[in-house]
């Protein structure tokens, strides 16, 4: 079911190149990733790597898969918070549904949402206890917490071949993304007053 609010499109770049060449006026070149990022997960299965937040700012774009902005910490979540009080600043949710019956163009749903609102809100609820999980280039696995991760050990193995932010319990995440949607898809409807999952701190 498509959630309230979100706009369906059959171009999910062309939507996106709009808001960059009336919003973003430096580092356009930012968005030539975010087209590949956004090309390589349309066919995916799992729906969150598929989901996305975009950014659109004076100087440049950020992309990234909704849920690795929701763990505290990670590079993605500081990467998202660190514009907090810029002017200017456009943030979308997006999730992609595929191709069209071209398999050229993307197509999906978009939900706008003010961005100011969200960072006072991921400062209190975003996710902080997780770890990172993944396989090292030699194919040995690994898991850590943030505060733990020995990146000497990374180095070690070769490199990372594959990772992923886990929560330590997977209600912690999902209560947020339910959250994050239900206030995203009503904008006017203000969070005061209300009780946060109760998961969330």
């Amino acid at each position: 079911m498509r959630k309230k609010g979100m706009q369906r499109t059959n171009d999910v770049l062309a939507y996106l190149e709009k808001v960059l060449r009336e919003n973003t006026h430096h580092y356009r070149e930012d968005f030539d990733f975010d087209r590949e990022r956004l090309k390589k997960a349309a066919a995916l299965p799992n729906i969150a790597d598929r989901t996305f937040y975009w950014m659109s700012r004076d100087c440049g774009t950020w992309c990234f898969r909704e849920r690795d902005v929701l763990f505290c910490g990670s590079d993605q979540n500081i990467a998202w918070l660190y514009h907090e009080g810029e002017k200017g600043i456009l943030t979308f949710r997006v999730l992609l549904t595929g191709f069209d019956e071209s398999g050229e163009k993307l197509t999906g749903e978009i939900q706008p949402f003010p961005y100011a609102e969200q960072v006072q809100r991921l400062k209190r609820t975003a996710v902080r206890n997780w770890q990172t999980v993944g396989v090292y280039a030699d194919g040995t696995p690994f898991s850590a917490p943030l505060d733990k991760y020995d990146r000497s050990e990374m180095c070690r193995h070769g490199g990372i071949k594959e990772a992923r932010y886990e929560p330590d319990d997977k209600g912690d995440l999902s209560d947020l993304i339910m959250w994050e949607h239900r206030l995203q898809d009503s904008p006017r409807k203000s969070s005061r007053g209300r009780k946060t999952p109760a998961r969330l701190p």
